[in-house]
C-alpha cells in the first residue's frame, strides 16, 4: 500500500501510471489506504482521483462510501462528486443529498 500511494503521489508520468496505483488502492485497499484516499477528496490539484473514487462508490462497502462522499461533497470536487453520490447504491450515501422527508 505504502509503494502504491508513493506511486501515486510522486510519479508523474507516464500518467497513466499513478491513475492505475490510485485505482488499486480504491479497489483493492481502501480499508488501509482509507485516510489517504479521503484527502484525495480535499485536495484541489486532484479532480482525477476525486472522479475515480467517486466512481467505486458503489463497489466499496457503505462505509467508506459514506466517508469518502461526504469528504468529496465538502471539498472543491463537490461538482465532480455529487452525481455519483446521488446515483449511489448506497442509500447512506445518497442520503447526503436527498432532501429530509
Amino acid at each position: 500500500v505504502s509503494d502504491l500511494i508513493l506511486v501515486v503521489e510522486n510519479v508523474p508520468l507516464p500518467p497513466y501510471a499513478p491513475m492505475r496505483a490510485a485505482g488499486c488502492l480504491v479497489d483493492r485497499h481502501a480499508e488501509e489506504a482509507a485516510d489517504t484516499i479521503e484527502s484525495w477528496m480535499a485536495r484541489p490539484d486532484l479532480p482525477a482521483l476525486a472522479e475515480l473514487v467517486a466512481q467505486a462508490f458503489d463497489t466499496m462497502p457503505a462505509g467508506l462510501a459514506l466517508r469518502f462522499a461526504a469528504a468529496g461533497l465538502a471539498g472543491p470536487h463537490r461538482a465532480v462528486v455529487e452525481p455519483f453520490v446521488k446515483a449511489s447504491t448506497h442509500p447512506e450515501v445518497r442520503a447526503l443529498v436527498e432532501p429530509a422527508p
